[in-house]
């Protein structure tokens, strides 16, 4: 954010988006750098601009993806993860944020790292993900 065209979009729960706007601001001193930033709380996913961020942080981004996948999911939870889609791999950098583990949890790992790389990580092949990740955790033992 040092320079004037940068800008930072910062998605939390509602519940912590005034701790984030203070922390911004007295840990790292946001507003007196040239560029700018917002904090939005995840129901706000729908209204943010398609204008490309220069970094998009996303605190507790599980919310997003747990039981995405596999038809456990209804309708606006996937239009919603959708939308985050596109502010994700519009952004120059992403960011995710989450002390929940995903393990045993392989629709909403998968759909976190398609955030990141979507083309290393489709969305569309959970199976083949969850293959891998079983071989990957009988290889472990196996070591």
């Amino acid at each position: 954010l040092m320079q004037p065209s940068t800008s930072a979009l910062v998605i939390v729960p509602e519940a912590l988006i005034s701790q984030w706007v203070d922390e911004l601001e007295q840990k790292f001193r946001l507003k007196s750098l040239p560029g700018s930033y917002q904090v939005l709380g995840h129901h706000e996913v729908h209204s943010i601009s398609s204008t490309p961020q220069t970094i998009v942080v996303v605190d507790e981004a599980h919310r997003f993806t747990d039981r995405l996948l596999g038809g456990q999911s209804d309708p606006q939870r996937m239009a919603t993860y959708e939308r985050l889609q596109e502010i994700a791999h519009a952004a120059d950098a992403l960011l995710l944020l989450s002390a929940t583990p995903v393990r045993s949890n392989e629709d909403s790992f998968l759909s976190l790292l398609n955030l990141l790389d979507p083309g290393l990580y489709p969305i569309d092949d959970l199976d083949g993900f969850t293959g891998l990740t079983l071989s990957m955790g009988t290889e472990r033992q196996y070591r």
